[in-house]
């Protein structure tokens, strides 16, 4: 006997407990009055109380992968790591038809036996996940923690939870020392000790890592040899299967293999079990095999068992109801009997003793008297039936003739309804069901069943109504609109319908069923659109179901076929785009002309809009042949993020193209999410790409996918050699030499920038328009070739990254500025500025306060002065009050003071306290010379950070914990860049199609659009002209080119090649290595190419090319 396991092992423990359970000794709120359970303890009826669904329980070391091989094994993520659910022990999951809340039997059973468990059993509850579809329909998954380090009470509750499961999964680490550690070993030896213990099913977890054969099969017989020698006792045997956890792809491509084996609609199980099933995953495969004999074992036994209870209760119902009539019925026997044996004494002691014939006769007679005068009495003295009791039986005896029709239905593999309805149906009064719910009542429930929806009508924001739909269960989601279509016109509400979602804002796939995408009495939202339907273009729509969904898998273009009875409307509408031959904008959608509001943006125009209809022939008098429709058309759906940057980022908008893009090109289409309520539905945009520029993302997506492999390969290498000295008894606290894969290795220049930021000789040059003004009187002079040094490095450090710079100096005694204004950084003004430092020489007195007035009257943001100090004739007062009294922005004037004196720093430092500033002092050795000093300053600046980093360590646990983050995004990427490459080739698979031979006319119409292309307008250039930043010459440019050269003079170019000259000192952002950008010699070279697209633009489009 073949059951349906659909929802029948859920339904028999409702029928049991009723609806739902919140806890212990909690019923909840039950959608039943009645349970088999509470009308077996009122009659006083033992019942069997089948087992419910099965449940099945994974346990492992830490970090086996059973979180992957649960996920694996539900084909959904439900179950997350370890460290994000730390409230609860374990983790469960239930099908979604569990109610959120609902407690499971089997936790509840733990409670009972354990009662100080219950918070943790809440949490628990509180963070079971829910599988939508039907994969764990009948079943329950469980995750047991690892009992290392676990208490002894958990230890307890674990051991106890395991002895009472279905199936028992132990996950086996290939990659760990030991596949199974002591701990586990002990609770296995005491799990086998039980008498009914549940079976084990031992996996090898990870096997997809282990690249051999021959070590998998080596790795596996010596688990084997283990479980035998420690478990085994001799006297059974333990089979271990292979299961990928290790591999995210793996998984991935194992579950679309189930899904594609699902969609041929054969048996998965066997198809799993005998081919098509790699060698590292036939542990799932067996698992999942195991749950579904059981689901159908226990399936079995609860109809059997739920029957027998059945008949109880029945009896005990019937018995009940003739109580008080069967005990007077009792004594009136008795009665009558006693008076037989009266009237038959006589005749049986007559002869033997004639004496005893009276004594016996009088006494039957008055033990018939006393019979019958108890049961008058008895009748007349009993107290009559609380009120209502009569009709409680009643009720029990329907609902239990219910629950007899929906065993019988599970057995001829039926559909049912859930408990709720059972009761209100139990409770209905028999005389008000009509006709035909008695017919249907009587052979069970039907095989139609109604699906009764609430739908609620939205636009925008509010509510415009509220009605009730009530359609088959069978019927699709397409008719599902329709009728509410229907439903709308009725009610006179106006608006087009633009989708159906449920409570979740989740959109219904048109082609489901009804009774599997929503359960009876759920809400569905239609969401409703101002503009009134055009009737024109739902006749010429595909189908209704690309209505629904924006995400259509048809053509993006609506076919112009004429419908089946068209109305008016629409006929005046298709003799519109029939006559229409020009070239002006007509789309189909002009009905939207009429509205008030229209969607913003610009206006696409599409090819098929200008296209006449595909039946329409072209006319004697048409001398150009018409357009034809794009052959190679695909309609993006799920585009994953990179491949739709890179398509948006190199490609134009198709709009009217002069030639047909051929079978090498691909229209995608993508259109922008909708913002719930909105008026218009926003219009999609296509783009033409060749196919050679999706192979290329395709090959790019390979070599990405590569190097991180590579990467990862080695980060883990790394963090094994670092869990190698933990093992050997090293502490996490402990210092060791940096062993991350990545090193520092500063060059000489840049470790002379890092040298003075440790120094903190200048700090960061704050703002974004900063002014330097350099007093050469003093020690400056003195020490000019340490400060000309230092301000060159300063610029090509720092200020080539502000937006501004300028730098004033004194000539003579006078200010001087390099630049009337404040003038950008770039590489010209860069070496001007370095010709303006070295010119500077030594001077005997300056005027500080006369260059401050002058820096604050400009743009800058942030003032630098750098000197020793006021001059000695000057009243320091009175210049630091002149220069508060002109800073009226308060900018800051930082001091750098060099080899100043006791006076003269306190003034600085007065002065840079007065104006919200810094001040740096610096001094120099006067014992050596400039030069020689300068050497010794700029090779210890060199060595100085090398040798720093070369001693520094970090601790063990501090490189473990880096190098576990590292790995994770290497893995996150790789599963990134593998669904950019399969969704790449997704794309070059669906596409590729074999064409017809084009006839004569055809070859000659696309050699003469060719031909227009190359005269007329700039061809689509190929790819590899995107990738050379330079395009090559013709001959022509060439020789003009040459005849310009020798026009112009040569002794100007050599006199203006002398001047320039290469900076005096290494520029860090000058890297001849980096990314080349199209955009930066776009004005070297106008003659680039614009993008590829379908129609050329007169706008050349520059786009950045990594590679």
């Amino acid at each position: 006997m073949e059951l349906k396991r659909r929802s029948a092992l859920l339904a028999i423990e409702s029928f049991y407990y009723g609806q739902k359970r919140n806890g212990p000794g909690k019923p909840g709120n039950l959608d039943t009055q009645w349970n088999l359970l509470s009308i077996g303890r009122e009659n006083g009826v033992q019942l069997k109380q089948p087992k419910g669904q099965v449940v099945a329980a994974v346990i492992g070391d830490p970090l086996s992968g059973k979180s992957s091989f649960l996920n694996a094994l539900a084909e959904e993520l439900v179950f997350p790591h370890r460290n994000k659910n730390k409230s609860s022990l374990v983790q469960w999951a239930v099908s979604e038809e569990v109610q959120k809340g609902e407690w499971p039997a089997l936790l509840l059973r733990v409670v009972e036996r354990f009662p100080a468990w219950e918070p943790k059993a809440l949490a628990t509850v509180r963070t079971c996940n829910q599988v939508m579809g039907g994969r764990l329909k009948g079943l329950q998954l469980v995750e047991v923690p690892s009992p290392t380090n676990l208490p002894q009470e958990d230890l307890e509750v674990i051991h106890y939870m395991l002895s009472k499961v279905d199936l028992v999964v132990c996950l086996m680490d290939s990659q760990a020392k030991e596949p199974l550690s002591d701990d586990m070993m002990a609770l296995l030896t005491n799990l086998l000790a039980i008498e009914d213990a549940p079976p084990l099913h031992f996996l090898l977890a990870k096997a997809d890592l282990i690249s051999r054969e021959s070590d998998r099969i080596r790795l596996i017989a010596k688990a084997s040899r283990m479980l035998q020698e420690r478990l085994g006792r001799g006297r059974r045997g333990f089979e271990i299967l292979p299961v990928s956890t290790g591999d995210l792809n793996v998984l991935l491509d194992i579950l679309e293999l189930d899904n594609a084996d699902e969609a041929d609609g054969a048996d998965v199980g066997a198809k799993q079990g005998t081919m098509g099933t790699p060698k590292w995953d036939a542990g799932r495969v067996r698992t999942w095999q195991l749950t579904q004999d059981l689901i159908a074992q226990r399936m079995k036994e609860a109809l059997q068992a739920m029957e027998v209870d059945v008949q109880a209760l029945k009896g005990a119902l019937a018995l009940q109801r003739h109580d008080p009539q069967a005990a007077n019925n009792h004594l009136i026997w008795c009665g009558a009997a006693f008076g037989i044996v009266t009237a038959v004494v006589p005749f049986i002691l007559d002869e033997e003793d004639a004496s005893l014939v009276p004594v016996f006769m009088a006494a039957t007679m008055v033990m018939a008297c006393v019979c019958l005068l108890l049961a008058f009495f008895l009748s007349r003295g009993a107290s009559k039936p609380a009120p209502g009791v009569a009709d409680i039986v009643a009720e029990q005896e329907r609902f239990l003739s219910v629950v007899e029709k929906q065993c019988e239905a599970l057995k001829n593999d039926h559909d049912f309804p859930t408990n709720g309805e059972i009761q209100g149906e139990a409770q209905r009064n028999p005389e008000d069901r009509t006709d035909r719910e008695r017919a249907m009542s009587s052979i069970g429930s039907p095989a139609g069943q109604k699906v009764r929806l609430n739908v609620v009508a939205l636009v925008g924001e509010g509510i415009i109504g509220k009605f009730l739909v009530s359609i088959d269960g069978d019927a699709l989601v397409e008719d599902l609109a329709s009728q509410i279509r229907s439903a709308l016109a009725r009610a006179k509400v106006e608006g087009r319908l633009l989708r159906l979602t449920n409570t979740k804002q989740a959109q219904l796939p048109s082609e489901e069923r009804v009774g599997d995408a929503l359960r009876d009495s759920e809400e569905v939202l239609a969401v409703l659109v101002n503009e009134p339907e055009d009737e024109a273009l739902r006749q010429l729509a595909p189908e209704l179901g690309d209505a629904l969904s924006f995400t259509r898998t048809t053509a993006p273009f609506p076919h112009l076929s004429p419908a089946e009875a068209p109305t008016q409307r629409a006929v005046d509408r298709l003799e519109a785009l029939k006559n229409t031959r020009s070239v002006a904008p007509m789309s189909i959608l002009s009905s939207m002309d009429n509205c008030k509001d229209k969607p913003p943006g610009p206006q696409e125009i599409f090819q098929e809009d200008l296209q006449p209809p595909a039946n329409s022939a072209p006319g004697p008098d048409c001398k150009e042949p018409c357009f034809r429709s794009i052959r190679c058309d695909w309609e993006v759906e799920q585009l994953t993020p990179k491949l739709r940057e890179y398509i948006a980022a190199r490609f134009s908008e198709m709009h009217e193209m002069p030639a047909d893009p051929g079978h090498a090109y691909i229209i995608v289409s993508m259109r922008p999410r909708e913002r719930p309520g909105s008026v218009v539905s926003p219009l999609p945009i296509h783009y033409s790409v060749a196919r050679v520029d999706i192979i290329e993302f395709e090959r790019l997506c390979g070599r990405r996918v590569q190097e991180i492999r590579a990467r990862l390969d080695f980060f883990q290498r790394c963090l094994e050699a670092l869990r190698s000295l933990l093992e050997r008894g090293a502490d996490r606290e402990d210092y060791a030499p940096n062993m991350l894969p990545y090193s520092y290795k500063p060059g000489k220049e840049f470790g002379t920038l890092l040298q003075e930021v440790d120094e903190k000789s200048f700090g960061q040059v704050e703002g974004f328009r900063p002014l330097l003004v350099i007093d050469m009187a003093g020690a400056v002079g003195k020490y000019s070739v340490f400060i000309k040094a230092a301000v060159k490095r300063l610029m090509y450090s720092f200020l080539v990254a502000k937006s501004r710079f300028n730098i004033i100096s004194f000539s003579r005694g006078k200010v001087v500025a390099w630049e009337d204004h404040l003038v950008p950084p770039v590489a010209q003004k860069l070496r001007e500025a370095e010709d303006f430092v070295d010119k500077l020489q030594p001077a005997k007195r300056t005027c500080i306060l006369q260059a401050l007035c002058w820096a604050l009257q400009s743009d800058a943001d942030a003032i630098y002065l750098l000197t020793s100090g006021f001059p000695k004739y000057a009243d320091t007062d009175y210049c630091r009050a002149e220069i508060r009294s002109q800073n009226k922005r308060q900018l800051p004037i930082h001091v750098i003071g060099v080899q100043c004196e006791a006076e003269a720093e306190i003034e600085l430092r007065r002065l840079a306290e007065e104006n919200r500033a810094s001040f740096r002092p610096k001094t120099f050795n006067e014992t050596l010379s400039a030069e020689k000093c300068l050497d010794l300053v700029n090779a210890g600046r060199s060595a100085a950070p090398c040798q720093r980093l070369r001693d520094h360590q970090l601790s063990i646990g501090g490189q473990v914990d880096i190098l576990e983050v590292m790995i994770k995004e290497q893995e996150i990427q790789t599963t990134d860049w593998l669904e950019e490459q399969k969704c790449a080739n997704r794309i070059l698979l669906t596409s590729a199609s074999q064409h017809p031979v084009p006839n004569v006319q055809q070859a000659r119409y696309a050699a003469g659009r060719m031909v227009v292309n190359q005269l007329c307008r700039n061809p689509p250039p190929p790819l590899r002209d995107l990738l050379q930043p330079q395009t090559p010459k013709s001959a022509k440019s060439r020789v003009t080119e040459l005849f310009k050269t020798s026009q112009t003079a040569p002794k100007r170019s050599e006199k203006r090649s002398e001047n320039v000259r290469p900076p005096s000192v290494h520029n860090p952002w000058d890297r001849p290595s980096g990314i080349l950008k199209v955009s930066q010699v776009a004005s070297k070279d106008k003659s680039l190419l614009p993008a590829r697209n379908g129609q050329a633009n007169n706008e050349s489009h520059f786009y950045e090319l990594a590679r």
